[in-house]
């Protein structure tokens, strides 16, 4: 997929209302996944007005951790916000986490 497929999915995913889903960015180590997020699609997501946390799975061995970095993320985020917003964010967390470990781990 090329840098312009890529950042044409991410702005489709910006305008969808209410998603479920997230997206992740795949590659070998040192091939330019952070640098990209960071100087170009975190760029857009802010010029759509999107507050903006980035976790790296980097050395995570496993989703609870994924779950503790998420959280420690928003925490700024959740400030002052109705329960609604909270049962939302939970529960795109743990649809996250979820993915991720059907990504990741092998059933066996």
């Amino acid at each position: 997929m090329t840098e312009q497929n890529i950042i044409s999915v991410f702005k489709d995913y910006l305008k969808t209302k209410n998603t479920q889903h997230a997206i992740l960015i795949n590659g070998l180590w040192g091939s330019g996944k952070t640098y990209f997020w960071k100087n170009t699609l975190e760029k857009i997501a802010k010029d759509n007005e999107y507050k903006v946390i980035y976790i790296s799975l980097n050395g995570i061995a496993k989703i609870e951790k994924i779950e503790i970095n998420i959280l420690s993320k928003l925490i700024p985020f959740l400030k002052g916000q109705d329960n609604k917003k909270l049962k939302n964010t939970a529960t795109i967390i743990y649809n996250i986490s979820n993915q991720v470990s059907k990504i990741f781990l092998i059933p066996p």
